[in-house]
């Protein structure tokens, strides 16, 4: 490698790193605040930069919200995809993916509270609703475990429970077994029978979080250290 090699190599480094530390500070800000109006005065604040330094890595405040969303989908997709596809039968893979997802919103309420307020706009690079979701819902009404209903409602029965989840959950002290009982009425939503959604949504679940270095973790001791969010 020669020196101008290493030069932009470090270079590149250093710029990733102060995007990823501009976009965990965000996430805790506007899980704070919310997502209506400009954060970038609080950001500069809260991320010890410049002005300037903000504008060299975003534009405007929508810029930031985008990078914030498509960080948390990633982070997502990472984590709750590899359950999602272990299970063959379509029905089990919308239930342990919404366990899952509801899962990492208890755990992670700034996360949640995030994805909340910003609605689907918040998950709008997520590759686990954009195309497994609906995949799966279309596998399970071919196969005759969901009702053959139209699939734009079919999304919302499961994206519309999910949402509101990660807001109590975010807000309040949920009662014990609060996931699996919306897991349940998910299912039912979508026509299975009633027994048959309640066992899949009680089948045991391996215990999940966020990778160590993920935003979503990374961004919590923030939240931690400032004593933002929680129920």
């Amino acid at each position: 490698m020669t020196p101008q090699d290493h030069r932009t190599r470090t270079a590149a480094i250093r710029r990733a790193r102060m995007r990823a530390h501009l976009i965990r500070c965000a996430l805790e800000i506007y899980a704070r605040q919310g997502i209506d109006g400009s954060i970038i005065d609080e950001l500069i604040r809260t991320a010890g930069v410049s002005r300037g330094t903000f504008y060299n890595y975003f534009k405007t405040s929508q810029d930031l919200f985008e990078a914030v969303s498509a960080a948390i989908s990633k982070d997502l997709m990472t984590i709750v995809n590899p359950i999602v596809l272990s299970h063959d039968d379509p029905a089990m893979r919308v239930c342990s993916g919404v366990r899952a997802c509801l899962e990492l919103g208890k755990q992670y309420p700034h996360m949640a509270l995030f994805v909340s307020k910003g609605g689907p706009a918040a998950l709008s690079e997520n590759h686990l609703l954009a195309e497994y979701l609906p995949r799966d819902l279309a596998m399970g009404m071919e196969a005759g475990r969901f009702a053959r209903i139209d699939m734009r409602l079919a999304f919302d029965l499961v994206v519309g429970p999910v949402l509101a989840g990660f807001y109590s959950m975010s807000t309040e002290a949920v009662k014990p077994g609060y996931i699996e009982t919306l897991t349940l009425s998910v299912l039912c939503s979508l026509g299975m029978d009633r027994a048959e959604a309640s066992r899949l949504a009680s089948t045991p679940m391996a215990e999940i979080s966020a990778p160590a270095r993920s935003v979503i973790a990374r961004s919590a001791t923030i939240v931690t250290k400032n004593g933002t969010t929680g129920p």
